[in-house]
């Protein structure tokens, strides 16, 4: 591809986008407009480089794609998510819903980061999320009891023991 084309192409590009983003873009509500803005940039730049004459573009379009979906992508659903966890009748699933989400959305952003050792991203996270406060005795009150009481044979206070050394046996396993 000569000069001439690899300047045009990214030209054409931004154009054809800004007559989207007037057009298309300013009529979606607020928040869909900005998570839509950021996707109209990220391909904008993404033209640049497929036109900018280098020959690695892999990298640099992966890193602008990586950081569209962390920074605009995990927070909007995240927020998205929170709002809508809220609605949930059932207090069991809203409970597990709502002490899931931010870890579930931590780790969307720990694999879209920089940082390469995603697994040992993911292992931190979910560690600390087991070992933070009442996360632990949460999902556990909130499946593994259930599960337990559905049991007809299985005494009230016994589910309670159970639970309780479930947990003491997990946190034990988080301690090595």
């Amino acid at each position: 591809m000569n000069m001439e084309d690899q300047n045009l192409a990214p030209k054409l590009i931004n154009a054809n986008l800004d007559v989207i983003e007037s057009e298309v873009l300013t009529k979606l509500p607020p928040d869909i407009f900005k998570l839509a803005k950021a996707a109209s940039d990220a391909i904008g730049e993404t033209g640049v480089v497929l036109f900018d004459g280098e020959p690695a573009n892999g990298p640099q379009v992966e890193k602008i794609w990586r950081e569209y979906v962390n920074i605009h992508l995990v927070d909007f659903a995240t927020v998205k998510a929170q709002g809508e966890a809220e609605k949930i009748n059932s207090d069991i699933l809203r409970n597990l819903a709502q002490v899931l989400i931010n870890p579930a959305s931590r780790s969307l952003k720990a694999l879209t980061d920089e940082i390469t050792d995603d697994g040992e991203q993911l292992k931190a996270e979910w560690e600390a999320f087991l070992k933070e406060g009442q996360n632990l005795k949460i999902l556990l009150n909130n499946t593994l009891k259930p599960l337990l009481e559905l049991i007809d044979f299985i005494n009230p206070s016994l589910v309670t023991l159970l639970v309780g050394l479930a947990e003491d046996q997990i946190r034990s396993a988080l301690e090595r």
